[in-house]
């Protein structure tokens, strides 16, 4: 599963905590794009993607 890959990278007493936020981090990027392709050719598209982008970024 893509949420265990991820979560190995993380330390192993925080394993609970780490599938908790790569699962919520794998949902915001996927929530994300979604929304952007359904507004596709709006400039909200965009600001989605700009969102969880920085979102993303600082978690």
């Amino acid at each position: 599963m893509m949420a265990e890959k991820l979560r190995v990278l993380l330390s192993p007493r925080k394993k609970a905590l780490a599938r908790d936020e790569t699962l919520a981090q794998i949902a915001m990027l996927v929530g994300g794009l979604m929304l952007a392709r359904s507004t596709k050719g709006h400039a909200i598209s965009e600001e989605i993607l700009h969102a969880v982008r920085v979102a993303l970024m600082k978690s």
